[in-house]
């Protein structure tokens, strides 16, 4: 073993003076043996590169390995320029006794770090603002986000417990202001602040590239690789494209997604702008569910450790490939060169020879010798355990039993591979590790057997670091399983180091330590003075001759406490042995429990507020409450002024009982980590009750009984918190059922301690957000009734209902002196003029009613809203009356002698029944249980139509729209405000008429008309009895047989057969009717007159004659006018009425339809087909929503005929669905309208069941996606778009464009430039024969603009 070696100072020997002295080997022959004057300008410890002469050294003795990790001999053939160990060693000293001192490692600490310095870390944490990675020596560094612009550190690191190199750039020192009463109030604290750049220019930084890549161009066998630092600027298609900071002499690097070791996903960076959760649910990707990776992410921005590939010099792509994890653990640097200092980088395993034994470690040397570093104690895979007495690792010679590594490491283990975990080159330290977590690249592999806050008993010192704190080995249980043997057993046979098979190297890496801090060592009680006073320090530092005298080799530590497990490169714990922290009732904020009950706490501070100030351990603070100190809040004024009211007496007690150093019993309320709060509780009732099952969370089990606190108290009733904001409310109404108490407020006071009893516990929605966290939430109602008997319930239900009972549903009537007020609601307006109305609850017996739930108990509550209780008010805006004249009509505990309505039955758990007392609905309800009566108040399952006369209440006058008229069940109409709806009566009782009715909507929509009561209440007359009077007949009823009198296109005129009142008028629309099942044979002048009007074989009417009868028709739709009864009648006998509408507005989106085809248009701005959906209302179907067959759509006239029915799907009118206006020319005087409106746009495709049904985008076309095989249709008057092109109309009026490239064989199409001519006359012949017809609509509705005869040669559909 060599002695340590000066480092040289002064001038070189020349190259003559070096070959006299070739036989006689010394320093100054190494240095002349490796370098060259004549060719090497620097030293190459210094950054200049002697690799070509070290590589032929060592190329000769590589012929004799025999396997990769020994391809090239460790001997020192070159004796290294360093100082022994690198840099920050100490050397060895001789004592004037003639002792020797051995060598000593300076650890790495934050003096010895600078800006530049290269260490190795393991990721702890990564959000997107910033990073905490573990270093060496215990210390942690950051990873800041310099930049806004920058992508946040989520999509840039790694995840957790990733161990890879990175760069100090800073290090830095601030005094901030610590505030401390106790001591000293400007006392300033030293925070210390290690910056770290995971960034490829600084990691890489001196790294040459170049020497690498001339030998493996000499030695092309070599087969090995050079890892560096990349980020990834941009994805291709076949790889990325790699930075490697600048080290690639301006070339880039290209990373073959074909050299991705391992399962990789590739990510589209366009959301790069998105918010900082989807740079999470990326990382989600990365890490399995055990957090085992299984996916590395390639985005631009991400960094990873990449290799270099060999390649010739002269290429101007650098190839790399990204290793796996396992084969990054295993790589090597290349035998047949050596790196410059500058070109060590942490993270590069090779293999070391001891070349003496420190006082803490090991000092190597490496690359044949020519460099130095050092292995300390921490870093060596294990530490000298407890003893137990026995001294079995005593060094002889220095007598010290810590140095048990020389015992280990001499013969065979004086050569092993190990990793370099720190590089400083202004400094020359090189530093390694053979941790196994190290080796293995594995943060996870650094395990800590005892978790944060374990109490462990009998640790022995076995390290002392002067002024600073100990080391302290954990005793172990050889029960006790080593987690992670077999993969470290794998990892050292594969490195060949074979280290576990030294049984002292053995029982040393099973061993666990904890490191214990100066300032945590042991409590620093206030001395005292000469005059017996106290003496106050400043500090809470140990003075070090008494850590030295506590702490001194292999004493024994009778408790410690795990403190941190964070330190994972060393894999050392942290620990305090102060009493004051050992015996802590918690170490920060985390640790405290809700609903734990903590003894013996101290008092810190009397708050000013009256709350108190307690310490639960190592500085964590906790306030209890003034209303907290007693059971019962109290009234009074606190002495020393506040808004609190404590009474003169409490306050005295408080001085008493709570002085500042007294312990005390409390217990945790709730508590808040990150912001270090918690709120404690003193009061006896907490204290005593729920000690083992505290209520700290949701659940709550039913008919528990709890001790809790006041946290609200108001009119209508009580919050009761638990522990950890865990709340329920006790309703007023439930105050005054249980217990008889009128009002809260002057019985109960916030801070008083209660017991209460759980009745429900319900999981509700919260419709206010839609974060996943807050989704839900839970209400739990209590009752302060915590003793008596249960309540039965299902005998309750079980009792008989008197005779008076009705159905529990709207429109039942209540009798009189059954509701019974519990509680009045008063008005209440918001800040933006919205109004509420107040409401009284009512108590209903249950026997009052039958088919009741089975959760209903031996009463109903009921709403009763101020609105509900007179037929008409005069009010004004906004209607505060109603208060009076709810207090005037209302008293609480009063029975209510009027007889009431149920007006609604919710469904929601939390709403009310609704109740009226409108004595004229309840007079048009009773009237409607008998078949004569004219007038109703409908509900949902009233089958309502057109002409009925319903009974309501007006309950909203809108400006916009008019006045909304409310029913039973919630089913509202409207009275237009063209209809006079304006001027109706807020909250007023009204009659009214339906004039228009669409039930394909749930629930149907409504238009009303005001009509007086007599009108409403006129009975129907009756004929005689023939039964033929017009008013017999009503929507929906079979009127009989009609016969045929006229036809048309439109319409066939009847009239029914019996009944030859003058006054009616009857007919049958060609939207409403059916072909006859006859088989007559037309006539030849039946025919003609069939061709003249149109009407085809397809169309309805075409087996239908004049005089024909048909059977069995019903009435659909009725209007009086001038005293004639106008009817329209339908033979379809399909379920259900068919639609009859007056206005398009009333059929909206989604409504399916069965129209008539009236004519098929081929116009360029209007192409596709005209329907009749009902009398007065027509649509069109533009031709791309009728199929996605391009053949039918290049021959609607044959496919869709005129005449036909067809079911298609009312759509959403948007911007492209600009129709003119429809115009009916066959109007006669069943049609009531004068005016026109517009067109309905319809779809076929839409139709449920489609194959292009798409209900997620609303009832409208969905915008094509790639790959979306669609049918467009050719509009040669769109302006191209990057001609020459084809440009197309698809669906949804979207423009599509087709490059002239990307179409088919060209003689498959007609009209293009280079296409087939068509015959124009031909096209022209064509055209007649598709001309419209007759219709019930007017062709002008077409806007066709057929200018000329080529425009109908312009498009085509494909």
């Amino acid at each position: 073993m060599s002695e340590p070696v000066a480092f040289p100072r002064g001038k070189r020997k020349s190259a003559t003076s070096a070959k006299e002295d070739t036989h006689h080997p010394s320093k100054k022959h190494a240095v002349s043996a490796s370098t060259s004057a004549e060719t090497i300008e620097k030293d190459f410890l210094f950054g200049s590169s002697a690799a070509s002469d070290l590589a032929d050294v060592g190329r000769s003795k590589r012929g004799n390995s025999s396997s990769q990790h020994q391809q090239y001999d460790m001997s020192p053939t070159v004796v290294s320029q360093l100082p022994l160990g690198g840099g920050a060693v100490l050397p060895a000293m001789v004592t004037s006794s003639g002792k020797r001192i051995p060598p000593k490692i300076e650890l790495l600490s934050f003096s010895k770090l600078a800006k530049g310095t290269k260490v190795l870390g393991v990721i702890r944490e990564v959000t997107p603002e910033y990073a905490v990675v573990s270093l060496p020596t215990m210390l942690t560094g950051f990873v800041r986000r310099t930049d806004e612009n920058d992508p946040p550190l989520t999509r840039v690191l790694p995840p957790a417990n990733t161990v890879m190199a990175f760069s100090i750039i800073s290090t830095t020192t601030q005094e901030v202001s610590k505030k401390d009463k106790t001591n000293n109030p400007n006392a300033s604290v030293k925070k210390r602040r290690i910056e770290l750049s995971p960034w490829p220019v600084h990691v890489n930084a001196g790294v040459n590239i170049e020497e690498f890549l001339k030998s493996t161009e000499t030695n092309a066998n070599d087969g090995a690789m050079m890892a560096v630092r990349g980020k990834i600027i941009s994805v291709e298609d076949h790889g990325c494209i790699v930075d490697l900071g600048g080290i690639a002499s301006g070339r880039q690097a290209f990373l073959k997604f074909e050299n991705v070791d391992g399962e990789y996903d590739v990510v589209d960076d366009e959301g790069n702008e998105d918010d900082d959760n989807d740079d999470e649910d990326d990382d989600a990707i990365m890490v399995d569910t055990d957090g085992a990776a299984t996916k590395r992410l390639l985005h631009p921005g991400r960094i990873y450790d990449f290799c270099i590939l060999p390649s010739s010099t002269s290429q101007s792509i650098l190839q790399v490939s990204l290793p796996s994890k396992e084969s990054l653990t295993k790589l090597r640097s290349s035998p047949s060169m050596a790196p410059t200092i500058s070109s060590l980088q942490p993270g590069m395993l090779t293999e070391v020879q001891v070349e003496a034994y420190a006082k803490n470690g090991i000092c190597v040397s490496f690359m044949k010798g020519v460099y130095r570093g050092a292995l300390d104690e921490d870093h060596l895979g294990g530490h000298r355990g407890v003893d137990d007495g026995k001294k079995k690792h005593l060094d002889k010679e220095s007598g010290d039993p810590s140095m048990w590594w020389k015992n280990v490491f001499k013969g065979e283990h004086a050569k092993f591979t190990a990793r370099i975990i720190a590089v400083d080159t202004s400094t020359k330290i090189v530093r390694f590790s053979i941790n196994h977590h190290i080796l293995a690249l594995n943060g996870e592999y650094a395990t800590f057997p005892h978790s944060v806050g374990t109490v462990i008993k009998n640790a022995q010192v076995i390290r002392v670091d002067a002024g600073i704190g100990a080391l302290l080995a954990l005793p172990s249980s050889e029960d006790t399983e080593e987690p992670y043997l077999d993969e470290r057993r794998k990892l050292d046979k594969e490195l060949s180091n074979n280290l576990l098979s030294n049984s002292d190297y053995r029982d040393a890496s099973k061993v666990n330590t904890a490191y214990v801090h100066i300032s945590k060592s042991m409590d620093n009680p206030d001395s005292d003075d000469k005059k017996g006073k106290k003496k106050s320090s400043n500090n809470n530092r140990t003075p070090d001759a008494l850590f030295a005298r506590h702490f001194s080799i292999n004493t024994r530590v009778k408790a410690l406490r795990i403190l941190s497990t964070s330190n994972l490169v060393d894999g050392i714990a942290s620990c305090a042995t102060a009493k004051s922290i050992v015996d802590a009732h918690v170490l920060t904020h985390a640790d405290i429990v809700p609903g734990k009950i903590y003894k013996d706490v101290p008092v810190v501070q009397l708050l000013d507020s009256g709350g108190v100030l307690v310490d639960l351990g190592i500085g964590t603070k906790g306030i209890i409450p003034a209303t907290h100190l007693f059971d019962k809040a109290s009234h009074g004024s606190l002495d020393a002024g506040g808004d609190l009211m404590i009474s003169g007496y409490r306050q005295k007690i408080r001085q008493q009982k709570y002085k500042v150093g007294n312990k005390i019993t409390v217990r945790c309320l709730t508590v808040d980590p990150a912001a270090r709060q918690c709120v404690l509780t003193a009061k006896k009732t907490l204290l005593a009750n729920d000690i083992d099952d505290p209520i700290v969370d949701y659940p709550v089990d039913h008919d528990r009984v709890a001790a809790g606190f006041l946290s609200k108290v108001d009119d209508t009733g009580l919050t009761v918190t638990f522990y950890n904001n865990v709340h329920g409310r006790v309703s007023s109404r439930s105050l005054a059922a249980e217990l008889g108490v009128e009002d809260p407020i002057q019985n109960y006071n916030v801070g008083d301690a209660i017991a209460a009893r759980v009745v429900s516990c319900e999981r509700r929605r919260n419709r206010s957000t839609y974060d996943g966290d807050a989704l839900y939430y839970y209400q739990l109602k209590l009752s302060l009734k915590t003793v008596g008997d249960k309540i039965d319930k299902s005998s309750s239900l079980s009792q008989e209902s008197d005779g008076s009972a009705v159905p529990f549903a709207a429109g039942s009537i209540v009798m009189p002196k059954r509701m019974k007020v519990l509680q009045i609601v008063n008005c209440h307006s918001r800040d933006d003029g919205t109004f509420f109305s107040g409401y009284a609850v009512l108590s209903i017996k249950s026997k009052s009613f039958t088919g009741l739930p089975p959760s209903a108990g031996d009463s109903i509550e009921c709403k009763l809203p101020f609105d509900q209780l007179l037929d008409s008010y005069e009010l004004s805006n906004p209607p505060i009356e109603l208060e009076k004249i709810g207090h005037k009509m209302l008293t609480v505990g009063k029975r209510i002698e009027a007889e009431g309505v149920i007006l609604t039955i919710p469904n929601g758990v939390d709403s009310l029944p609704v109740v009226g007392l409108r004595p004229t609905l309840i007079k048009a309800i009773k009237m409607a249980s008998s078949e004569d009566s004219p007038v109703i108040c409908p509900s949902l399952k009233s089958n309502l139509f057109i002409g009925k006369y319903v009974c309501g209440y007006v309950t909203r006058i809108d400006e916009r729209f008019g006045a909304f008229v409310r029913f039973l069940d919630g089913l509202t109409g409207l009275i237009p405000k063209l209809k006079k709806g304006l001027n109706e009566n807020l909250f007023g009782t009204i009659f009214c008429k339906v004039t228009a009715l669409d039930i394909t909507s749930s629930p149907p929509k409504i238009l009303l008309k005001k009509v007086t009561e007599s009108e409403a209440s006129k009975p129907t007359k009756r004929t005689g009895s023939k039964g033929s009077g017009v008013g017999q007949i009503q929507v929906g009823v079979v009127v009989g047989d009609v016969k045929v009198v006229d036809i048309n296109f439109a319409r066939a005129k009847v009239y029914i057969v019996g009944n030859d009142s003058s006054k009616l008028r009857a007919r049958i629309h060609v939207t409403m009717a059916n072909s006859l099942e006859t088989t007559t044979k037309l006539s030849k002048k039946e025919k003609q007159f069939k061709e003249e009007h149109k009407i085809g074989k397809s169309h309805p009417f075409y087996n239908w004659k004049v005089g024909d009868v048909i059977p069995g028709v019903r009435c659909v739709s009725t209007d009086t006018r001038d005293g004639i009864a106008y009817v329209e009648l339908s033979n379809r006998v399909e379920s259900g009425l068919p639609a009859v509408v007056t206005e398009p507005s009333h059929l909206p989106p989604g409504s399916i339809l069965s129209a008539i085809v009236t004519s098929v248009s081929k116009s360029s701005s209007n192409h596709g087909i005209w329907v009749q959906v009902c009398p007065g209302v027509s649509g069109f179907i533009p031709a791309l929503e009728v199929s996605e067959d391009p053949d039918v759509l290049n021959d609607l006239a044959t496919k869709c005929k005129v005449g036909s029915r067809i079911t298609c799907c009312v759509m959403e009118q948007t911007g492209h669905n600009k129709l003119p206006i429809s115009h009916n020319p066959h109007k006669d005087d069943h049609d009531s309208t004068k005016e026109d409106h517009k067109a309905l746009f319809l779809s076929v495709l839409l139709v449920p069941g489609g194959v292009s049904e798409n209900k997620e985008s609303g009832y409208k076309p969905t915008k094509p996606q790639r790959a979306d095989i669609v049918v467009g249709r050719i509009n040669k008057k769109s302006t191209m778009q990057g001609p020459p092109s084809l440009m197309l109309n698809l669906r949804g009026g979207l423009i599509g464009r087709c490059c002239i490239t990307e179409l088919t064989d060209e003689n498959e199409w007609t009209n293009m430039p280079f296409g087939r001519v068509i015959d124009v006359k031909t096209k022209a012949q064509e055209r007649n024969k598709q001309q419209q017809v007759v219709s019930d609509s007017d062709a002008d509705h077409e806007n066709d603009d057929d200018k000329s005869l080529e425009s109908d040669c312009e498009t085509d559909d494909r």
